[in-house]
C-alpha cells in the first residue's frame, strides 16, 4: 500500500488524511503507515486534525483480512493499533478527529481517543465490533468511561450499534457537528487546547493517564488472552457471518 496517510500542513495546523481509495479498514499494512505517521505529526509543536477520505474516517478493522492472521499476525495487528492510538492520547498538542462517513468498531475508538471530534450530521460513528463478530476488546471500557457518559458506556457494551447527528451529539460521541468537518475542526484548533501550551500540555496527561496505566496493564495481562479470543474458531466463524450479514 501506498501513501494511504497523506500529511500536509494548513497555516499551522498538520492535517493527517487517511484514504485507502475505500472505507480506510485497519489493516496490518495501513495501521503500520497510521501508527508512524501520526508519531511524527504529533511530536511537531503544532494541532493535529485527523480525518478521512469523505466516505469514511474508517469503517473498523479489516475484516477480510483478520481470519487470515495467525496468533503472531494478531499480535502485530493489535501492536500496530496500540502505537497509533497512544500517538493521539500521549500528544502534546491538540489531535481534533473530522468525521464523515463512517466512523465505527476500531474507526469509533480512533475518533475517541482525539481531544475533539467535530462530525458531519450524517456521519456514523459507534463501536459495533459485536454486530460482525469480533470480541469487545477489553482496553476500550477505560476509554468509555473517560470520553462517554455513563449511560451511554453502558448502552454502547450491552447493545451496540450506530449513531449520528444529534443523538451522537448528546450521548457524547462527538463534540460538535458541521456539514464540513475538517473546515470545523481546523476552526476548533485555535479554541481547543487554550492560550498555553504548557497547561494543555499537563491537563491532558492528567485526563489520558488514567487510560493510559489501564491499557498498559491490560496489555500486558489480558493481550495475549485477547489475542487467543481472536484466533478461536469460534470467532472466526462469526466474522465471517458477519460480513456475509453486511454483504446481504
Amino acid at each position: 500500500m501506498t501513501e494511504a496517510i497523506t500529511v500536509d500542513r494548513r497555516d499551522e495546523v498538520t492535517l493527517v488524511e487517511m484514504d485507502d481509495g475505500k472505507v480506510n479498514a485497519l489493516s496490518t499494512e495501513f495501521m503500520g503507515e497510521l501508527g508512524n505517521k501520526l508519531e511524527k505529526a504529533t511530536a511537531q509543536e503544532q494541532p493535529v486534525v485527523l480525518t478521512g477520505n469523505g466516505h469514511a474516517f474508517s469503517a473498523g478493522l479489516d475484516l477480510e483480512e483478520v481470519p487470515t492472521l495467525d496468533r503472531e499476525g494478531l499480535r502485530e495487528l493489535l501492536d500496530h493499533f496500540k502505537t497509533g492510538t497512544e500517538a493521539i492520547l500521549t500528544a502534546e498538542v491538540p489531535v481534533i478527529a473530522a468525521l464523515e462517513g463512517f466512523a465505527v468498531a476500531g474507526g469509533g475508538i480512533f475518533a475517541l481517543t482525539c481531544d475533539y471530534r467535530v462530525a458531519h450530521p450524517e456521519a456514523d460513528i459507534g463501536c459495533t465490533e459485536l454486530e460482525v463478530g469480533i470480541p469487545f476488546p477489553p482496553t476500550d471500557l477505560s476509554l468509555f468511561e473517560a470520553r462517554l457518559p455513563p449511560q451511554t458506556v453502558r448502552r454502547t457494551i450491552l447493545q451496540p450499534r450506530k449513531v449520528h447527528g444529534q443523538e451522537a451529539l448528546e450521548l457524547g460521541w462527538i463534540d460538535e457537528l458541521d456539514e464540513n468537518p475538517v473546515e470545523g475542526a481546523l476552526a476548533a484548533t485555535d479554541t481547543i487546547g487554550g492560550t498555553n501550551p504548557e497547561a494543555f500540555r499537563r491537563v491532558k496527561q492528567r485526563l489520558n493517564e488514567p487510560i493510559l496505566d489501564t491499557w498498559e496493564s491490560l496489555f500486558e495481562g489480558a493481550f495475549d488472552e485477547y489475542v487467543e479470543l481472536l484466533d478461536s474458531r469460534q470467532t472466526q466463524e462469526a466474522i465471517l457471518q458477519g460480513i456475509q450479514r453486511v454483504m446481504d
